[in-house]
């Protein structure tokens, strides 16, 4: 409420938490450029966030920076 005081109605607020990560269904995760220059997604890993981290991670840095990707960028595709 401090750093944003018009951020919303904060009376009206939910106060539950239930932890949702987004997710695809299949849990394969969405890592692309968009139609914007530089905006890039890497999201939808759901539960396997962690574990697929790392590999995620490379393959991104390489869209980002125009590097050729050691793996096929396709099957993560939007």
């Amino acid at each position: 409420r401090e750093l944003m005081p018009g951020a919303g109605d904060y009376d009206q607020a939910e106060t539950s938490w239930v932890g949702q990560r987004p997710v695809t269904p299949g849990s394969l995760p969405v890592i692309s450029a968009t139609h914007l220059d530089n905006l890039f997604i890497n999201s939808g890993h759901g539960s396997l966030g962690w574990t697929l981290s790392a590999g995620s991670a490379a393959l991104l840095a390489d869209l980002v920076s125009g590097d050729t990707p050691h793996l096929s960028p396709s099957p993560y595709a939007m």
